[in-house]
């Protein structure tokens, strides 16, 4: 039975045939039909040799134009995130700047709040020592002679009685001590 070939046709051949086939292929043939025969595998195999180097070529510029443009790509982000790190690097040190600025006001703040806080505690202790020793003054009945005045109502009752008060018209105190109860009589008198 023999097939009829078209010129479409796939046809497979084995590129790595037994030594029994590449012994009996051609055997018994004209040495001129071997010989064309060997031409045309030669012209056929240069031309595949031919195709695959041209595939090779295209495939190398293929990627040779894909890895330049990366290349241009990655030099591109390469200037924006040096431009980047530029800015930020500035930005940092005009910060440090501020930072440092603010923390010299903060220091100069502190110490005149600290000059302030002095000054107010001094003026707070000279506001409150006369207070406060007028109230223990008070509380413990000693008064400094001429410090608080003595009601002119009370010295004019103290003349009007017979005894002695112990506080004169002028407001000052004697140093009889009878001057605190103005019903204290004395013994024997």
């Amino acid at each position: 039975m023999r097939f009829h070939q078209r010129c479409d046709d796939i046809v497979f051949a084995d590129l790595n045939p037994s030594e029994d086939y590449k012994s009996s292929v051609l055997s018994g043939l004209r040495p001129d039909i071997i010989m064309e025969i060997c031409s045309r595998a030669l012209s056929f195999w240069t031309y595949q040799t031919t195709q695959e180097a041209c595939f090779q070529e295209m495939m190398y510029k293929s990627l040779e134009d894909k890895y330049t443009q990366l290349e241009k790509q990655v030099q591109s982000l390469m200037r924006d995130a040096q431009s980047e790190v530029t800015t930020l690097q500035k930005d940092m040190e005009l910060e440090k700047r501020k930072t440092h600025d603010l923390a010299e006001q903060l220091q100069e703040k502190g110490r005149q709040f600290s000059k302030l806080q002095l000054m107010y505690d001094k003026l707070k202790r000279r506001s409150l020592v006369p207070a406060i020793q007028q109230t223990v003054n008070n509380t413990t009945g000693i008064c400094p002679i001429g410090q608080l005045p003595i009601p002119q109502d009370y010295l004019a009752m103290r003349e009007q009685t017979p005894f002695s008060s112990g506080i004169s018209s002028n407001g000052k105190r004697t140093t009889d001590g009878n001057d605190m109860n103005p019903n204290f009589q004395q013994k024997g008198a």
